[in-house]
Parts: C-alpha cells; structure tokens; sequence
C-alpha cells in the first residue's frame, strides 16, 4: 500500500468544481495507482492518477483515468459499484488504528465505510450527504 502525505491547500475556497479541479492539478500531490490486486482476471493495466488535497475539514480527490470501455449501471450508494468502471480510495488518519474505504463509480455512486479490518466494517450512511462528487467522461478519437 502506498502512503500520501497530503498538502493542505485553500481549496474550499474555489468558487466552482473547475477551480477545485484545477487548484487540485497544480497543487495537489499526484500518486500514480499502479498496483493491480487481481493480475489474474485483469491482466491489462490502465493509466489512473490520482491527486489530492486538504484544507483541514475535507480531503479533495481527483482521479484520471483512461480507460477502453465504461460500466455504469449502479446509480444508487451502497450499491453494486465494484461491477461499474469504478476507483477506490482508502485512508487513514494518523494514529488512529481504523481506516477508511471510499469506492465511487462513474456516475458518482459511492460505497463508503470505516474498518476495523476487511470483514469488520461500518458503513457511512451518515456522511454520504457531505460527499461531493463530480464526474467527466472525454472521448478519444
């Protein structure tokens, strides 16, 4: 697992989403997502970046990635995201011996929980409503 030590930056200071996005691509610390947990049944690696940002309250994240086809059929939270063109997100916050898992789709449907270990999880319900989430889809041609 990759450890991101992550700048705190103004950013809910931005007026709209393209500020943030970006503020986030100038400022944001940028970590390549390069590890592929199931090799087996998917061999081909994509090219995904992600960059992120604080400003004290909330982590901002923007994911880029390339891809060859797009799943999105999941439009609810809680749901089967993890069948849909999706990314992933976990953290944890220094010294605390939880840690937090965030997986959203392409249409912005999120699953998100606090763990204890894999099996022992604590959905977000809560906090969904505090999650922003936008999402872009750029043809290549």
């Amino acid at each position: 697992m990759k450890t991101l030590k992550v700048p705190k930056q103004h950013i809910s200071q931005c007026e709209t989403i393209f500020d943030c996005i970006n503020l986030l691509r100038e400022a944001g610390v940028v970590a390549k997502i390069d590890q592929v947990n199931w090799k087996k049944e998917f061999p081909k690696s994509l090219p995904v970046t992600v960059r992120v940002a604080h400003d004290g309250e909330k982590i901002y994240l923007c994911f880029e990635v390339v891809g060859e086809k797009i799943r999105a059929v999941n439009t609810e939270d809680f749901g089967s995201v993890w069948e849909d063109s999706c990314v992933e997100f976990f953290m944890q916050r220094e010294g605390e011996a939880v840690y937090r898992n965030f997986e959203c789709n392409i249409l912005g449907a999120l699953l998100a929980a606090k763990h204890e270990t894999r099996q022992i999880a604590e959905k977000l319900t809560e906090h969904m409503s505090s999650i922003s989430r936008f999402s872009t889809i750029r043809h290549r041609y």
